[in-house]
């Protein structure tokens, strides 16, 4: 039961460090260039108009229910003894998550209530799945609001180089050891987040869907640390009451050799515009 417990906390965390990368690029950085300063806001204007924004959509808040596919995931032999007691599918699907989101893309997660059912082993396996979940929906919405809330691109006055080339630019920036470059085409489209600090070196690779509405980010793939980890996260989004919201993610990792598949389901929504 131990060494299951270590796993399951391993991946938790490197679920959050691949699930983070997008986000740790939009946190602006010290550091200013006046002699750019034209370009920079030029550019940060500019490209926050080319993306979806659920902002600019009217959205001020929705709530909705997530949990992650248990019959999915306890396909895969290995999963089964992933958590202590090995708690059934049909006990974990009951265990329905609430989302909340403002119109800032600010995210409150409410986990469910713990069954008790007299086996402690049984009802610890359930919680680390529970926080296990909670970590993974909680890293989702962090790596995807930057891209619907108008935060992917930093201030201007904490870009402190651009890099103009025939092909496209390319945004420096730097906050608390954390070095991030941003990587775009002419159009602004970010093709690449470089992240690079003393503890994690790795980069995203977001990819679109053209809407009339703006660009809608539909992939993110990342890769940590030399390859160590590689990840892909695939967003398939609904409509509700005209807005693009995600339906489910899908969540392909290898961490260090080791294969992770899970898949996120988000339903039952309730916006306020």
């Amino acid at each position: 039961m131990i060494l299951k417990a270590k796993k399951t906390a391993k991946r938790r965390l490197l679920v959050l460090l691949v699930m983070n990368l997008a986000l740790i690029a939009s946190m602006p950085a010290d550091g200013r260039s006046p002699a750019q300063n034209d370009l920079k806001t030029d550019i940060v204007k500019r490209g926050q108009g080319k993306y979806y924004s659920l902002y600019a959509e009217g959205l001020k808040s929705f709530e909705c229910s997530a949990n992650l596919n248990w019959d999915k995931f306890f396909k895969d032999d290995e999963a089964k003894g992933t958590f202590p007691g090995e708690p059934n599918a049909a006990t974990l699907k009951l265990l329905k998550f609430t989302v909340n989101v403002d119109g800032a893309g600010a995210f409150n997660i409410t986990r469910p209530t713990i069954p008790k059912n007299g086996d402690k082993e049984t009802e610890d396996g359930v919680k680390m799945a529970v926080d296990s979940t909670g970590d993974r929906i909680s890293g989702f919405f962090s790596a995807w609001s930057p891209f619907v809330f108008g935060t992917l691109f930093p201030d201007p006055g904490y870009i402190y180089r651009v890099d103009n080339s025939p092909t496209g630019y390319h945004l420096y920036s730097k906050d608390a050891g954390i070095q991030t470059e941003l990587f775009m085409d002419k159009d602004l489209a970010v093709s690449r987040i470089s992240v690079t600090s003393e503890s994690v070196k790795g980069r995203t690779d977001p990819s679109y869907s053209k809407t009339s509405k703006g660009l809608l980010v539909n992939r993110l793939d990342s890769y940590l640390n030399g390859g160590d980890i590689t990840s892909t996260i695939t967003i398939e989004y609904q409509e509700i009451q005209g807005l693009s919201l995600p339906k489910t993610v899908l969540f392909d990792a290898t961490v260090q050799g080791e294969k992770q598949v899970f898949e996120l389901d988000f339903f039952d929504y309730q916006v306020k515009k």
